[in-house]
């Protein structure tokens, strides 16, 4: 049983062509088996390719894929400073090679 698509890109900002690959297969899931089929297929993409998987979902839903990786990183005692350090340390790290 098909049904029209009410999924929404929301936010494209950073995507690939593979993520848009992705992309567009979890929206053909979604019209051909419902939300649970597309549930499926992310899942499915989450154990293979997890940072894609993320990736994914948060072209549908930025602000809460956002929070939620925001709160597993409060979760394990990561702050933003942490993340600020580590793209600054990388940064002098690719400069020095």
């Amino acid at each position: 049983m098909a049904k029209s698509s009410t999924l929404e890109i929301v936010d494209t900002h950073g995507l690939t062509h593979a993520d848009w690959a992705h992309i567009n297969r979890v929206m053909r899931v979604y019209e051909a088996g419902g939300m649970s089929a597309f549930e499926e297929a992310i899942a499915e993409l989450g154990d293979k390719e997890p940072v894609r998987a993320i990736r994914v979902l948060g072209a549908f839903w930025p602000d809460i894929v956002a929070e939620m990786v925001q709160d597993a990183m409060a979760e394990r005692g990561v702050t933003r400073g942490d993340i600020d350090e580590l793209v600054h340390n990388h940064g002098r790290a690719t400069r020095k090679q």
